[in-house]
């Protein structure tokens, strides 16, 4: 009886089965994808000599390198950012197999004043090559694609970098699809580059009593730091602010001695943690700091003081509110442009038992140069060497 149930069973179910069109393979079909296509590309690997495209399929997502083939895209111009559209051939078990490129959906023109990037290059590989027919080392052919220049330093440390087979970081930008190297960042063996150009280190930082501008693309404060282990004992500009010190433990007119952990790329600071404080002390030296007027980002005085950057800068004490309100007017005016400024200035500790016991006064002690952004090198920062400028 069961053998006969089972008989009718199967009687009843095989035609449906053979009658359905599963056509498994069918969701394996090659689709169409939307792509972002960054504006450089990099090693593939650390030992590869080609160059992969760093891709995203989101806008939100962070660019990774992309190891699988493309196809069409050798047109594809460094130093502008894509959106395309690709067809994506897949393998049996669904994955991505390799790309096509259908369309090009957008253009980005990226400024290359300000969209620099660092490749990092293990010259054992032969990745760079020697492209001068001088036997002078002053090109070099990348990944058998790109070609750029470089001046004696720079080529120095290249040609020194390839006979010793070390790793070296170029800094680069790309100007109407040219490679133009701006710096050798650094530079070392396999042994000693995670210490030397890369990784979490910490270190002992001076901060200074006052801060500046940062030189960068939008005004804004930078500190002025040293590092108390470096030879040099110059203070210069720290490109970054400090997680859990400059805000809001850090305060004008105020002298700080540090411990950090500072994270390096490419021999650049990229980030710097607060670990413990080990001096602070009062200032009352007078300063010199670098304000920047923009168009409509900034407003005359009131009542004596000028707000900027989210700081109170009292500038009736020694009138210069006339002054700085001329500049500001002259940037806000029809045919505004940028300005920067030089003041002098104090930062003083109210320490008159009131309510306001503690907290620091800021006082424009004068005016020292006012200057157009393209003549501010000039006419500014090369007659003040106590001034902290990017650029000197």
């Amino acid at each position: 009886m069961k053998n006969l149930l089972l008989l009718c069973y199967l009687a009843v179910t095989l035609p449906i089965l053979s009658g359905c069109d599963l056509d498994l393979g069918s969701s394996f079909d090659p689709i169409e994808k939307t792509l972002y296509i960054d504006y450089y590309r990099e090693p593939c690997s650390e030992s590869s000599t080609d160059l992969c495209f760093r891709t995203r399929f989101k806008d939100e997502q962070s660019f990774t390198l992309m190891s699988k083939p493309l196809k069409g895209f050798d047109a594809l111009l460094w130093g502008k950012r894509y959106q395309v559209s690709v067809e994506v051939e897949r393998t049996s078990s669904g994955k991505d197999a390799s790309y096509t490129l259908l369309a090009i959906d957008a253009v980005e023109d990226m400024d290359p004043t300000i969209n620099d990037f660092v490749l990092s290059l293990d010259m054992s590989s032969g990745i760079l090559a020697n492209n001068a027919t001088d036997g002078s080392a002053s090109s070099w052919l990348l990944a058998r694609q790109k070609a750029f220049s470089c001046l004696a330093d720079d080529c120095a440390a290249i040609n020194n970098a390839l006979a010793t087979n070390k790793t070296i970081q170029l800094n680069f930008r790309v100007d109407n699809n040219e490679l133009i190297l701006q710096e050798v960042k650094c530079s070392a063996t396999a042994e000693v580059f995670a210490a030397e150009c890369e990784g979490v280190q910490e270190r002992a930082w001076d901060i200074a009593h006052f801060k500046s501008d940062c030189g960068s693309y939008f005004p804004a404060w930078c500190h002025i730091y040293k590092d108390t282990a470096e030879s040099s004992s110059n203070y210069k500009l720290l490109p970054i602010d400090i997680d859990d010190f400059s805000e809001p433990t850090y305060q004008w007119g105020k002298q700080y001695e540090l411990r950090v952990s500072s994270i390096i790329e490419a021999d650049s600071l990229t980030n710097a943690a607060f670990v413990e404080q080990k001096d602070v002390a009062d200032i009352d030296e007078v300063f010199r700091t670098v304000m920047r007027f923009q168009p409509n980002n900034v407003a005359k005085s009131s009542q004596g003081e000028l707000s900027y950057l989210g700081e109170i800068f009292d500038c009736e004490v020694n009138r210069t509110c006339t002054d700085l309100d001329r500049i500001i007017d002259d940037v806000n005016g029809s045919d505004g442009k940028e300005r920067i400024v030089i003041i002098e200035a104090s930062a003083t500790t109210n320490d008159d038992g009131s309510d306001d016991t503690g907290s620091v006064k800021l006082s424009v002690e004068r005016i020292l140069c006012d200057a157009l952004v393209a003549d501010f090198k000039v006419d500014c920062i090369d007659q003040y060497d106590d001034v902290y400028w990017p650029v000197r």
